[in-house]
């Protein structure tokens, strides 16, 4: 049997289990996969495959995203229990027709060969899982259950290759190592789903390249502290709310001994940049000690409907626009005017324009703009290519709007759509204004006010 790691296998898979009919599941990505598993210890329905080679597998279903891990028995593998050396018993069993066969001849086909249609899966949703213990020389893995800490199933791999199973894994952020053991005994958190999507966007910042160009670098107290930031961001994605910590506690009651080595909990020496962040710290203290007074400012209620109706004229012009930034700069704006509020401050529309000027300009506004958004949309692949400059600000754009806040939810969810309504937007300034076309951080500026306008006119 031979070994195999894989990634990324497109399929549909058709699952079942014993005395169930069979359900058609969501299309499927097959993350990583390994032959030639072993179920050493699993639940009481599934005691029949004990000792049954099989192949173990990560995979995500689609619509809700879903990560399962599967074990699929191969039948014609059974292994001795009294030894951890592979034993090949009846490799050629008696075999019985298939169920086509006996369409095939008009046999009328046995139980047997009804069950034997039926494939015996273990499947494990992934979030019930808190970790994975790996023991026995890399060769034995647990799936260690969340609810109580049990153990949820146990395989042993032919092999000895559990490690490229794990580091599968890893490599897609699915666990962390946490801890390990004198003896080789480690184990593996679990990370949420939230976590695991924050660890794949700081995998594709590449945070490491930059650390390690960084500390090759002698530029002061500035380089100390860029790379300490650099150091911190991991740790900062390990502490948002629902996640993993990174020092875990190990569970001794799966693994054996007392003489674990906590590696997630040595003590770290302390940063070289400590000493200089403390000294620009004294520096800053300095300098605002010497700042004047702050002059207390009393904050008024920002502007209202009412207010807003009052600077409008008769043919929609508003008038005392002093008076209104001087509201809005003591109180804000109420969030229902928001979005008709910011077209003017933004100079979207003009303070002294009529209603009907106002319909004039946001008709001549949107020619223009799916104008210019039909340009870069009518784009070839090979004009692209030719046109490094376009090519790159569209890669920086498309990088930028995975970063948005998912915390908002007018941007929560891997496939929101408005997110390519953002980008779409960045594309189009590029068009507009191609000698600055796009820096970092627009996308930010952007988000709150696209918020603030499809909410209120959705249809604009």
């Amino acid at each position: 049997m031979i070994n195999s790691v894989q990634y990324n296998n497109k399929e549909g898979v058709q699952l079942s289990s014993e005395g169930s009919p069979t359900t058609q599941f969501p299309t499927s990505t097959v993350l990583c996969t390994h032959d030639g598993v072993l179920l050493r210890k699993g639940s009481v329905e599934h005691i029949a495959d004990l000792n049954t080679s099989g192949s173990l597998s990560v995979i995500s279903y689609d619509i809700p995203r879903r990560l399962y891990i599967e074990w699929r028995p191969n039948d014609s593998i059974l292994v001795a229990d009294d030894s951890q050396d592979w034993a090949v018993v009846d490799t050629i069993p008696r075999r019985s027709r298939t169920i086509s066969e006996c369409k095939a001849f008009n046999i009328k086909a046995t139980p047997e060969t009804i069950a034997s249609n039926k494939p015996r899966l273990i499947r494990t949703l992934l979030d019930n899982l808190s970790s994975i213990i790996v023991k026995d020389r890399g060769q034995v893995i647990c799936f260690i259950q969340k609810v109580d800490n049990n153990v949820n199933s146990e395989f042993f791999f032919q092999h000895g290759n559990a490690d490229q199973f794990l580091k599968s894994m890893c490599d897609q952020h699915i666990i962390e190592h946490s801890c390990s053991k004198l003896d080789g005994s480690a184990e593996y958190a679990v990370l949420n789903t939230e976590t695991q999507q924050l660890k794949r966007t700081f995998a594709e910042l590449n945070i490491e390249d930059l650390k390690n160009t960084e500390l090759k670098k002698d530029k002061g107290w500035v380089k100390n502290t860029w790379t300490g930031l650099l150091v911190t961001l991991p740790d900062i994605a390990s502490g948002v709310k629902g996640s993993v910590p990174r020092n875990y506690a190990m569970r001794n009651k799966h693994i054996g001994n007392n003489d674990e080595i906590r590696s997630c909990n040595s003590n770290e020496s302390q940063s070289p940049v400590e000493g200089e962040l403390e000294n620009v710290k004294e520096e800053d203290e300095k300098i605002v000690n010497t700042l004047p007074d702050r002059p207390m400012v009393e904050r008024i209620k920002p502007l209202n409907e009412a207010q807003w109706l009052e600077f409008q004229s008769a043919d929609g012009s508003i008038s005392d626009v002093a008076g209104i930034k001087n509201l809005i700069f003591h109180g804000g704006i109420h969030y229902n005017l928001r979005a008709e509020v910011w077209k003017y401050l933004l100079n979207y529309y003009q303070w002294d324009e009529s209603e009907v000027e106002r319909i004039q300009r946001y008709k001549q506004k949107s020619k223009e703009y799916y104008t210019m958004k039909a340009q870069w949309l009518s784009m070839t692949a090979t004009q692209e290519e030719h046109f490094s400059g376009f090519r790159d600000r569209k890669c920086q754009i498309e990088k930028d709007v995975k970063r948005t806040d998912r915390t908002l939810e007018f941007f929560a969810g891997e496939d929101n759509p408005n997110l390519m309504v953002l980008q779409g937007i960045l594309m189009t300034y590029v068009m507009y204004n191609f000698d600055l076309g796009y820096v970092q951080g627009m996308s930010d500026l952007l988000a709150p006010i696209l918020s603030i306008q499809m909410k209120h006119f959705p249809g604009q």
